[in-house]
Formats: C-alpha cells, sequence, structure tokens
C-alpha cells in the first residue's frame, strides 16, 4: 500500500486527530492569525490608496483570482514531482512577499500601482501553489465518520485563538498606521512553516492537462459542482473583501468600530458551529446544507438595509448563522466527494478551486461594472444581493459528484 493510500485508511478507522492533522491545522491557525488581521484591512488600504475606487480593487483582486484559475491546474501538475508539503511550504514564501508589498507601499517604498500589481501576482501565485494540496492532504487526514466535528472543532480552537485579531488590527491601524499591521502577518506567516515541516511529504499524480482540465470542469455532467463552487466563491469574496469595504464606508471610515464589528461577529458564530459540524454527521447531510443556504440568503439580503454599528452587527450574527451552517455543510461535503473520488481526489479539488474563483472573478467584474457605469453604494448593493442567489447555489451540492 502507498503512503497516499496508508494516510487514508489511517485516517479513516480513527477518531482520533492524528500527529499530521493537527500540524496541518496548527499551520492554518497561524496563517489565519495573519490573514485575519489583513484580509480586509487589506482591502481598506487598497480601497483607500486609490482614492476610494471599487473599481481599482475589482480590479486588483479580479485579476488575482483570474490568474488563480489558469494557474491552478498547472501547480496541481506538480502534486507528482514535488509533493503536498512541499508545494504548501513554496506558497508561504511567496505570501509573505504579499504582504512585503502592502508594507513597502505604506512606507512609501513602492508606488501603489506597482505595489498593488506585486500583491496581486504574489496572491495569485500563492493560491495556485497552496489550496490544492492542502485540501488534498486535509481530505485524506479527516475521519469519514466523524468529518463534520472535526472540521468544527478544529476551527473553533482556531476562531477562539483569532477571535480578537480584526480587535487588535483596527487599533494597531488606528493608533500605528499600516506598516505595523503588516510586519505583524509577516511574522505570522513565517511562523505557521514550522508545524509543516512535521508533515509527511505525499506524492499524488495529476492526470489532466490545461485543457482537458477546462473541459471536465465545463462538462454537463460537472454542472452541479461548477455551480455549487462558483456560488462559495462569490459568497467568499464578498464576505471577505467586499463587505468589508461596506462597513467600513458606513461607519465613516472608522479603523477600530470596524475591528469591533468583525470581532464580535466571530464570537457571535463559534457556538454554532460546532452544532454544525455534530448534525452534519449524524443529521441528513441534504437538509442540513439546504437549510444554511437558506438562511444564509436571506442574511444577505437583510444586510441591504443596515444601517447603523448595532443593525450591522445583528445582522452579521444572523448572517453568521446561516453561513456557519452552509460554510461547514459544504466544506465537510466537499471533502467527503473529494475522498468518495478515490483516485480522482486532487483532479476533484483542482475542480473545485477553479469553479470557487470563476464565481470571485465573476462578481467582481459585475461589481466593477456597477461602480463604473452607477456607483459604489449600488455596486455594493448589486453585490449583497448577488451574494444571497449564489449562497442557494450550494445546494448543488446535494447531488453527487463523481468523476471516475
Amino acid at each position: 500500500m502507498n503512503v497516499l493510500a496508508a494516510r487514508f485508511v489511517n485516517a479513516a478507522q480513527t477518531r482520533k486527530y492524528s500527529r499530521d492533522l493537527i500540524a496541518l491545522y496548527s499551520h492554518r491557525m497561524l496563517m489565519r492569525l495573519a490573514i485575519t488581521a489583513t484580509s480586509m484591512f487589506g482591502a481598506v488600504f487598497l480601497f483607500q490608496q486609490f482614492n476610494n475606487s471599487l473599481i481599482a480593487v475589482a480590479l486588483i483582486y479580479g485579476g488575482m483570482y483570474a490568474f488563480v484559475v489558469v494557474g491552478t491546474p498547472f501547480s496541481s501538475r506538480l502534486l507528482r514531482s514535488w509533493g503536498l508539503k512541499t508545494l504548501i511550504m513554496v506558497a508561504i514564501p511567496v505570501l509573505i512577499l504579499s504582504a512585503v508589498s502592502l508594507y513597502a507601499i505604506a512606507l512609501g517604498y513602492i508606488s501603489a500601482l506597482w505595489g498593488a500589481a506585486l500583491f496581486a501576482v504574489a496572491i495569485a501565485l500563492y493560491r495556485a501553489l497552496y489550496w490544492v494540496p492542502y485540501h488534498v492532504d486535509l481530505s485524506l487526514l479527516l475521519d469519514k465518520t466523524t468529518r463534520g466535528r472535526q472540521i468544527a472543532t478544529l476551527t473553533n480552537i482556531s476562531d477562539l485563538t483569532i477571535v480578537v485579531m480584526p480587535l487588535i488590527a483596527g487599533f494597531t491601524v488606528a493608533y500605528f498606521g499600516f506598516g505595523l499591521l503588516f510586519i505583524g502577518a509577516i511574522v505570522f506567516m513565517a511562523l505557521s512553516i514550522v508545524p509543516v515541516m512535521r508533515l509527511q511529504n505525499v506524492y499524488e499524480s495529476y492526470r489532466w492537462n490545461f485543457i482537458e482540465t477546462l473541459r471536465v470542469l465545463f462538462d454537463a455532467k460537472n454542472r452541479p459542482l461548477l455551480l455549487a463552487y462558483m456560488g462559495d466563491g462569490a459568497q467568499t469574496v464578498t464576505l471577505l473583501v467586499l463587505w468589508p469595504l461596506f462597513v467600513f464606508v458606513l461607519l465613516n471610515e472608522q479603523y477600530t468600530m470596524l475591528g469591533i464589528v468583525a470581532a464580535l461577529t466571530l464570537l457571535a458564530v463559534l457556538a454554532i458551529r460546532h452544532l454544525t459540524g455534530k448534525l452534519f454527521d449524524t443529521g441528513n447531510k441534504q437538509k442540513i446544507l439546504i437549510w444554511g443556504a437558506v438562511i444564509s440568503a436571506t442574511g444577505w439580503m437583510m444586510k441591504i438595509f443596515v444601517g447603523t454599528p448595532v443593525q450591522i452587527l445583528m445582522v452579521d450574527a444572523y448572517h453568521g448563522l446561516g453561513r456557519t451552517v452552509n460554510r461547514t455543510s459544504v466544506d465537510a461535503m466537499a471533502y467527503e466527494q473529494a475522498a468518495d473520488n478515490g483516485r480522482y481526489i486532487d483532479e476533484y479539488t483542482t475542480l473545485k478551486e477553479m469553479a470557487m474563483n470563476l464565481g470571485r472573478v465573476s462578481l467582481l467584474i459585475l461589481v466593477g461594472l456597477a461602480a463604473w457605469y452607477f456607483d459604489t453604494t449600488i455596486a455594493f448593493t448589486i453585490a449583497i444581493a448577488f451574494s444571497a442567489v449564489a449562497s442557494l447555489a450550494t445546494m448543488f451540492l446535494t447531488q453527487r459528484i463523481a468523476l471516475r
């Protein structure tokens, strides 16, 4: 039995958290400490650097995600020669370069235009190199009978660690500037390499070339996969990039208030996630996924009408309920279907990542055009409404997807 199969069998036969699973999630926790602090404030930073231009933000992030769609099939072919662990370790310094580029802009070492271009290229390379091996590794290490609970528990532990990071980030930017925030992010990114060193390096052979990958992605039989993950990707980019910008503008560009709202929202969903994971393992997976999508969609629509910090927090908490149910179910279903695809596990994961990034690009094109032809407020409204519809698309994951 090869190493890949042995790890899968080992994970499936025990409910314990293996050493590799703990190491992988410890790495992810450190990465999230960096990314949680910089994702929303990084978008705010670029938004301000380009004179509060939503069009500029849409171009930067849209170009980034478009590159990921093209680059992911090529990087997946490196799974055979480099292995999962090596690809993850190569991706981390590339991510650090993205934070360095933002730091250089903040200190005036490089122009906003060139810095943003370097940031976009670095993030795109990181995402293309990182996410397929990370998800393949995680899908192999999770226990098939307690997959939902394991995801919920590990994510809750991570969230308990990072819950105050948006608050710290907000105060850091308000009183010390963006430079210190980006330095902190660089430190946590560098530290995240240490747990990865403990992982086994698993090699897997990606079987398709670029053209064949596109053909399979757009094949009619895989339409549920394409639509579901495009919807999930569209939601994600709104939640991580566009919604923080909307809140920032709504709160009169107060960094500390943005951090407080983000921290309280994260705290509100912690208790929900563990219950969601347990329900996914023991209940009807399809119904849980559907209810999560419906609640998430109504939460998105409610966000259109917020106007005060209290309203933002209340609606975020409600949406967090639906998004947590939806997110945990989508993640658990994704790992379950990836594992079910056996020797096509890396191909399934590659298609998923491409579909998610196609969803992000599609939404950002829509937002950019709306900001160009109308104004920023209408563009934000369209993004939120589109995300509500996109959340319903995740229900397509109730259909089993096999690539054999």
